[in-house]
């Protein structure tokens, strides 16, 4: 018989969440509750990174089902079993679980079992049910303000309380090897009103209560399962609930079959032997004794020589013109034409290097605060001029047109800030190109784009979510600092895409020819990336084209195997049959998945007339949060000249 640890009552429903028994009334006695009544979406949380949004059944489903009937629907079409779990306390006591519960799923999800800690037998998916899929069609219609053919959520789980007396204790649903680091997760209740609690992880004293009735959509996202556990309280209702509980199962990229061995082929030696490392180390020692002399010196010199020879700046092809005070106009001087108006730029001094500076370009979004930032890190050749034509590619990918012949909502879409820089030594770039100083262009460009773009809007000091974009040397620059946990601009980085990103320079050399030094001459290998992208703590997503002949998609397939399985499961890997090294963005699919990897990272999209925010209490709460890059004392320096770029 289990007890209540605090008034020692008997209770059929007991709390074990933290190891301990307690009662329903001893759980709450002394809890703050909060009562969310209010639909539309609910920010909670330090940081306002816990997202609730709360939907009355007339403002999704009532005009696309007939909603009196479906609870039975649901009912009939689900195979409905009873489970075992296993109480978190002393004894590790075994009890049937107080209500029945399935699990279904579709397409590859199918392959995935349900299992948590504490359950004794998992659950082995069921194909999902008609009117099961009906509803997860409307919601994804709801969610995403679009119609998908590759539905989003892949499994469904689903609960059926009896009456009142049935329930769910306290839990998360997070899981970061199926689910993410920050699943979206859309629940549905059908039939009996009952009461939907949250609490802190870390401080379980404040709850927040939602009273869900029939047709009730609730979504949660953002940082809700790592903050919050919640549960399903008893009650003294006689009738009978269902819930549905939408998830999408991360599952892992699967490279083509071809491309696989065409990967292991390149990594095998002449006459096909297959002892790449020695290989190497004899064309290495062979290179060191007839090549060059072994000290120091020379071999410190010969990595300087191959880390420069790796850029290849050319003619100027665009000029800065028309500066108002804060920025330049540009005009391309290339073929195709690009807009004056399109476009702003500016120049940013290099801190203790008073003849460099570094070029950046703009393309801004129409609305004063952008939802995020898109860096492109352009490759070893051209210069604004040749990246300015990416930018207007990205930003047709998100016009009105585009976003609506793909069945998004033009206006619930987010809208995005493109930027792109010069490295040293390209267009008007001053100073010397090298591996080090690539990495601190990058963070120069950053830095003042947050000058140049917020000094107009101090009233809200939200810093921006940036997502870095790197093309081939690029996608290295831009790996550097999505690994750079000491820097200040690591929390920003909200995602990653490497688009034909080289290993490193050595590797991208040995899939092409067999026969470079790759492994006694690592320590000199300009751009190692193999070794940061485990260090990564973002999601990332991978494209390459398969006729690459510059980055062979042997590096995209050993950068994808070395970065964190949850991670790189937000989209799935795109191999493009088509593509070669520069041409990706035009390939058939690019779009839509491209699109698709930056709405999974940001989370659903909404419209914004539509929600309840709760906003931060004051300016300083909303712009310190765990998005700012800077702190008070250097955001007060910020905007007085750019000789504070020395603090960074």
């Amino acid at each position: 018989m289990t007890k209540c640890i605090d008034c020692g009552d008997v209770e059929k429903y007991m709390d074990a969440a933290c190891g301990v028994l307690r009662c329903p009334v001893c759980e709450l006695k002394n809890g703050r509750i909060e009562k969310v009544q209010k639909f539309g979406r609910h920010e909670i949380g330090s940081e306002k990174a816990s997202i609730i949004d709360y939907y009355h059944v007339n403002d999704w489903l009532r005009d696309k089902i007939d909603t009196s009937s479906v609870y039975d629907m649901v009912f009939e079409a689900v195979d409905w079993e009873s489970r075992e779990d296993i109480l978190p306390i002393a004894g590790n006591p075994r009890v049937s679980q107080p209500r029945k519960i399935a699990y279904q799923a579709s397409g590859s999800g199918l392959d995935t079992e349900y299992m948590y800690p504490g359950l004794i037998t998992p659950l082995k998916p069921q194909s999902m049910s008609t009117i099961v899929d009906t509803l997860r069609r409307i919601v994804e219609e709801t969610i995403f303000l679009q119609q998908r053919d590759d539905h989003y959520f892949n499994s469904v789980h689903l609960n059926f309380y009896a009456n009142g007396n049935k329930h769910v204790s306290w839990h998360t649903d997070e899981d970061i090897r199926l689910y993410g680091p920050s699943p979206i997760i859309a629940s549905i209740s059908l039939g009996a009103a009952r009461t939907f609690m949250l609490r802190r992880l870390d401080y379980q004293n404040e709850y927040f209560s939602f009273e869900l009735t029939h047709g009730t959509l609730l979504v949660m996202s953002g940082m809700t399962q790592t903050e919050y556990e919640h549960s399903i309280r008893p009650s003294t209702c006689t009738e009978g609930r269902i819930n549905l509980t939408f998830r999408r199962i991360m599952l892992e990229a699967k490279p083509p079959k071809d491309c696989v061995n065409d990967s292991a082929n390149a990594l095998t030696g002449p006459n096909g032997t297959y002892f790449p490392i020695a290989r190497d180390a004899a064309l290495t020692m062979a290179s060191a004794l007839f090549i060059f002399p072994i000290d120091l010196i020379s071999m410190g010199a010969f990595g300087r020589i191959l880390e420069r020879a790796g850029f290849l700046p050319g003619d100027i092809s665009y000029q800065f013109y028309a500066f108002d005070g804060k920025m330049f106009r540009i005009r391309n001087l290339l073929s195709f034409s690009v807009s004056d108006d399109d476009f702003r730029g500016w120049l940013v001094p290099v801190p203790s290097k008073k003849d460099q500076q570094i070029a950046v370009a703009a393309l801004f979004s129409e609305r004063t605060l952008p939802d995020a930032c898109i860096v492109f890190c352009g490759g070893n050749a051209g210069d604004l001029g040749h990246r300015l034509h990416t930018l207007q590619k990205f930003r047709a990918l998100f016009s009105q047109s585009a976003l609506i012949s793909s069945g998004y909502h033009w206006e619930h879409t987010y809208y995005f800030d493109f930027i792109t820089f010069d490295y040293r030594g390209f267009g008007l770039s001053h100073g010397s190109p090298s591996e080090k100083n690539a990495y601190q262009d990058l963070r120069l460009c950053i830095r003042s784009y947050l000058e140049h773009r917020y000094q107009y809007t101090l009233s809200n000091n939200t810093a921006p979510k940036i997502f870095l974009y790197g093309h081939s040397l690029g996608a290295s620059v831009a790996l550097d600092l999505a690994a750079d946990k000491k820097s200040p601009l690591f929390a920003s980085i909200l995602g990653l895409i490497l688009d034909g990103a080289p290993a490193s320079i050595f590797r991208a050399l040995d899939s092409k020819t067999w026969a470079a030094p790759s492994t006694l001459l690592s320590p000199l290998d300009p751009f190692p990336n193999f070794k940061k992208i485990p260090r990564i703590q973002c999601p990332v997503w991978f494209c390459h084209g398969l006729r690459d002949p510059i980055c062979p998609i042997t590096n995209g397939l050993r950068l994808h195997d070395a970065a964190p399985k949850h991670l790189r499961s937000f989209e799935p890997a795109f191999w493009s049959e088509n593509a070669s090294h520069g041409d990706l963005i035009d390939a058939i699919d690019f779009a839509s998945r491209f699109r698709r990897f930056l709405y999974a990272v940001l989370g659903p999209i909404r419209p914004p007339s539509t929600f309840s925010y709760m906003m931060p209490a004051t300016a300083d709460d909303a712009h310190h949060n765990k998005y700012s890059c800077i702190s008070k004392e250097e955001e007060e320096d910020l905007h007085h000249d750019n000789n504070n770029l020395r603090s960074w």
